[in-house]
């Protein structure tokens, strides 16, 4: 955002931009800065493989209980 461009609130069905206040349906590109890629691509990355970790560590939890209930 450059200097002196205030983010307004827009009118219902709008969007904002920016500074500038846009129908909801417009398709806005914005460059990132190459950082805040890397620091999307990680998160992006950390995200899809989640669900298998929490998968993997329910099942190490339930062997060590198992095993817990034999001894």
């Amino acid at each position: 955002m450059k200097q002196g461009a205030t983010r307004k609130k827009c009118r219902k069905g709008s969007k904002a931009v920016n500074a500038a206040c846009v129908r909801s349906t417009v398709l806005v590109a914005v460059e990132l800065p190459l950082t805040v890629q890397d620091d999307l691509s990680y998160a992006r990355n950390y995200l899809m493989v989640l669900p298998q970790r929490i998968r993997d560590v329910q099942q190490a939890a339930d062997a060590v209980l198992k095993t817990g209930e034999k001894q």
